[in-house]
């Protein structure tokens, strides 16, 4: 078979991002509906943090070896397998109960997301003359089924039942099958996944000890608590109602800031701009213990979409060595840090008060980001 024409390979990237954004609808309502109807899933607090950190987990340790595999099968196919994976972990939420059963389903999540991940990136990249471009689209277009799903899932899961609702996303996941097989096929000399790295985990910058904050506190703690800080003003229904709009809202800020952050980072400097964008992050967590939930959530909103774009531009232009090697680096600890995150808010969920736990993430960002820009910021 031939190497793909450029039309073909556009459709490859709409069509292999179209499949993580419908994948991703599972996972996505998990977040919003596990913390606050954990009963309903027979696991405890302490579960809900090991199921929400499992997938990140998996990501960090098996990365290289499904990218190995993906080598000898092609990023077609292993979109396809990834795209089945995906429908049962989401269908799995529905009929199983307790934390060692739901685990295998998160561990099939993850091996899931991580090589759609991979294949999503391989499609964007294999544009070379507008690869920027098609990175940007690859990463609109994903995040439409985490919006959706933020938003219709938390209603169906306050009308139908929190278990419920996962038929419905289960359905919505399955429409990934189809569009993955819709994908044009090539020879596996024409596109294959980037070669494989076997995991090590170098020493820290203290930029990366940033990132592993920042992955900590707004991918992991909050995502997990967010609906937890609601159900302390309004009723258990509104509290799930709230968390999917902020879970929506987060990943519409992501569309929406960072074209600016981009301008920004070239008006004023990546450097700059990721000062005011992590102070921002910070002040969100600060303002939580005043009770200021709805201002904070936007603050940390704002803040976290900002750095997603100016971080990579951080790693690249002021860390020394080779640029791919501190990028990916610096993503593996932000990966860890998500993953800590959720295992972290599961064990502290009464034994320590929210206030305490937002006062403590705000305290450690702001340290940490204090360190960066007096010993590396240039």
């Amino acid at each position: 078979m031939n190497a793909l024409s450029p039309r073909q390979q556009r459709l490859a990237v709409w069509l292999s991002s179209g499949t993580l954004a419908m994948a991703l609808t599972g996972d996505q309502l998990l977040y919003v509906v596990l913390p606050l109807a954990a009963d309903s899933f027979g696991v405890s607090l302490v579960w809900v943090g090991i199921l929400l950190s499992a997938n990140r987990w998996i990501r960090v340790a098996l990365y290289s070896e499904i990218a190995r595999f993906g080598n000898r099968v092609g990023p077609r196919l292993l979109t396809i397998l990834a795209a089945f994976g995906a429908v049962a972990s989401t269908l799995a939420y529905a009929v199983i109960d307790g934390g060692p059963a739901l685990l295998v389903a998160r561990i099939v999540w993850g091996l899931s997301f991580a090589a759609l991940n991979l294949t999503t990136l391989v499609y964007a990249i294999g544009t070379t003359e507008s690869a920027g471009r098609m990175v940007g689209t690859s990463r609109a277009i994903r995040e439409i089924g985490p919006i959706v799903a933020s938003a219709s899932g938390a209603w169906l899961a306050t009308t139908l039942g929190p278990r419920e609702a996962f038929y419905a996303m289960a359905l919505m996941t399955a429409l990934a099958v189809p569009m993955a097989f819709l994908i044009p096929k090539q020879s596996l000399a024409d596109a294959q996944p980037a070669p494989a790295r076997r995991f090590r985990l170098n020493r820290p910058s203290t930029f990366n000890l940033f990132s592993f904050a920042v992955g900590l506190a707004g991918d992991g703690v909050f995502m997990v608590t967010i609906g937890l800080l609601f159900l302390q003003e309004v009723s258990a229904q509104m509290a799930m109602l709230s968390a999917g709009g902020v879970m929506a809202l987060r990943h519409l800020v992501v569309l929406l800031v960072s074209p600016v952050g981009g301008m920004l980072a070239d008006r004023f400097g990546a450097p700059r701009t990721m000062l005011g964008s992590a102070l921002a992050m910070t002040a969100g967590f600060a303002l939580v213990p005043f009770d200021l939930v709805y201002v904070a959530a936007v603050f940390m909103l704002v803040g976290r979409g900002i750095l997603a774009v100016v971080s990579p531009l951080i790693v690249a232009r002021t860390m020394k060595g080779d640029v791919m090697t501190a990028v990916s680096a610096n993503a593996t600890w932000a990966d860890l840090g998500a993953a800590v995150g959720p295992l972290l808010a599961g064990f502290s969920v009464g034994l320590v008060s929210l206030n305490a736990l937002y006062g403590a993430a705000a305290a450690l960002l702001f340290l940490l980001l204090m360190a960066w820009a007096v010993f590396e910021r240039k």
